[in-house]
């Protein structure tokens, strides 16, 4: 078994290594192995392996020095192979190796061989367990990477668990400093840690509940904001008076100077920090309710949820909530009364059921200019606060419509519509409000659908001869007929959908077909005459009062033209003013 670690080497001294051990192994009689200088960038190739005599080349290898492989914190690394392959794919290689110190994961090397992606290209994976196998060949070079003088003088000092070469060393070195930091100080401790992309990290405890009086800590901070950074600057002033909960990072550019002030093993200053304000982590969520009334004091709504972060500045503080519905709101909320403060509003109603969603604009709707709002946080007193004469953002149209048609679906067939992402595709739109006319029992424009195919058996009937001749009324019957909508199918039953005046496309030469008794299989595509819509709708819910006249209902969506034959048909009901029709061609047919 090869004595060499190859996850503990340094990236220089496995490259180095690697090289030499391969290109002795691929050189062999009629091939040449050679390792390629990588200055200036190496093109995606470390090795490339050519025929002696010709030159043509038969294989690139790439090396990547990723001992903690390309899983995990360190899927990024995948980009980097991703980059090397497709620089190597410029030479036309038969065959490209990956080269790594560690053994792949399953998920790691279909990941690789996903990048051939069709090309003629054999891809391999050359991990420890291959050079292993390969460097038990070469007994000189085995000899000669085992050599480790650094264990040898640590050995003398009484110290080789420092070279990290077994199982336990880590741990003991770190115990080690870890002692020597805890002698420090009597007050304080400092943990620390290194991560996974290098970044180290120390975090201060009290040892002590006087620590802070006996050996106090400080941080001072000196900014200086260019132009560029004006908003960056508004936010790390709201920050600091009024907390958050988002991280915010202060470059290079704007930290004059970060100073720590105190003990000796704590003081320094630094011109070339990269500050990061973090949340304080731990938050206990607490129950909210939200309490809307009228100037008059009449309750108009109410909304519940709970509390996400609670914070402090020097001038106030901030109550951030997650409701009901998917509303978030962030309160800024001043020490002084007359500072005033503020509400800011975010939507996320993805996932959730059309019925909570409504709740949730129904209260925003509510929370006009004047109004007072009661907030109560667990078991403490109402907070109370009046909105000002700023007009709040009112939910878009097209929102609420799709909103209140999901809620009238979800109701009829007890299923939860949650809401799709970003408000949903149009033709979602569009078709539920289309299901919500058949159950109305009022006839509505199919949306898409401008004709219907189907193959003659070369039977003649009275009714085909009149759709071919003059044109006839079509009434086609579907007796299960459903709809997929967000995740759920919502079955109606039986529909109906009708035409007054349909006529056959090439009516003539199918006329014709039927006279000469060669209309069996000949496709037949029927479609309403003047461009009119077909019209669905379920029998069942139509009115019972044989005296009430069905209508043609528009669908009546913001944003959504109406089929532009719907208004001439003699039984349309009448068109709102904002709405309109247009032209539609080429829509698919059913």
């Amino acid at each position: 078994m090869s004595q060499v670690n190859w996850k503990l080497l340094e990236e220089d001294a496995f490259n180095t290594a690697v090289e030499a051990l391969l290109v002795r192994h691929l050189t062999t009689e009629g091939l040449r192995a050679q390792a390629i200088d990588g200055r200036g960038g190496d093109g995606g190739i470390d090795i490339d392996v050519r025929v002696e005599a010709t030159g043509q080349l038969t294989q690139i290898l790439q090396l990547k020095h990723f001992p903690e492989g390309f899983s995990g914190g360190f899927v990024q690394r995948r980009q980097q192979i991703k980059k090397s392959f497709e620089q190597a794919m410029t030479e036309q290689p038969p065959v490209w190796t990956l080269v790594v110190p560690r053994n792949p994961t399953v998920n790691e090397r279909k990941s690789v061989f996903a990048l051939r992606r069709g090309r003629k290209v054999i891809i391999r994976i050359m991990a420890s367990a291959e050079l292993d196998g390969i460097l038990s060949e070469h007994p000189a070079i085995e000899r000669h990477l085992s050599r480790n003088e650094a264990i040898e003088v640590l050995r003398e000092v009484n110290r080789p668990e420092a070279a990290l070469t077994l199982a336990g060393d880590l741990a003991k070195e770190v115990e080690r400093l870890q002692s020597r930091i805890d002698g420090r100080s009597q007050y304080w401790g400092t943990a620390f840690r290194t991560e996974a992309d290098g970044t180290y990290v120390e975090t201060w405890y009290a040892k002590r509940s006087d620590a802070v009086e006996r050996e106090p800590l400080s941080f001072s901070l000196s900014t200086q904001f260019g132009p560029e950074y004006d908003d960056l600057r508004r936010e790390f002033e709201d920050r600091i008076k009024y907390g958050g909960s988002e991280e915010l990072v202060l470059p290079p550019e704007v930290v004059k100077e970060l100073r720590q002030e105190g003990p000796e093993w704590f003081a320094r200053s630094s011109t070339t920090a990269e500050v990061h304000l973090l949340p304080v982590a731990g938050h206990d969520p607490q129950p909210v309710r939200l309490e809307v009334f009228s100037p008059a004091g009449v309750r108009s709504a109410e909304i519940s949820g709970s509390t996400t972060y609670i914070d402090r500045g020097y001038a106030g503080g901030t109550i951030e909530t997650s409701l009901a519905g998917g509303l978030e709101l962030r309160w800024r909320l001043a020490h002084e009364v007359e500072a005033g403060g503020s509400v800011v509003f975010s939507f996320y109603p993805t996932g959730v059921s059309a019925r909570d969603v409504r709740r949730a604009l129904r209260f925003t709707s509510s929370l006009t200019p004047g109004c007072e709002i009661r907030m109560t946080v667990g078991d403490f007193s109402p907070i109370r606060f009046n909105l000002g004469d700023e007009a709040l953002v009112e939910p878009a149209p097209a929102l609420t419509e799709l909103v209140d048609d999901l809620c009238e679906l979800e109701a009829h067939f007890g299923v939860p519509l949650n809401f799709p992402p970003e408000g949903g595709k149009l033709s979602d739109r569009l078709w539920a409000r289309v299901l919500v006319r058949i159950l109305r029992g009022e006839p509505t424009p199919m949306p898409t659908t401008e004709s219907f195919s189907a193959t003659l058996n070369g039977q003649r009937s009275e009714g085909v001869d009149n759709l071919l001749h003059k044109g006839a009324a079509i009434l086609i019957s579907n007796p299960d007929w459903g709809l997929e909508l967000f995740g759920e199918l919502l079955r109606v039953g039986e529909v109906y959908i009708y035409s007054g005046t349909a006529h056959a496309d090439d009516s003539a030469a199918i006329a014709e077909a039927f006279d000469a008794g060669t209309a069996a299989d000949r496709k037949l595509t029927i479609r309403p005459s003047q461009g009119q819509p077909f019209l669905i709708y379920a029998p069942k819910y139509l009115p019972t009062d044989p005296d009430t006249k069905v209508l043609a209902h528009p669908w009546k969506l913001t944003g959504v033209p109406e089929h532009p034959g719907l208004a001439s048909l003699s039984n349309s009901a009448p068109l709102a003013s904002n709405v309109t029709a247009s032209s539609r061609e080429g829509s698919p047919n059913a």
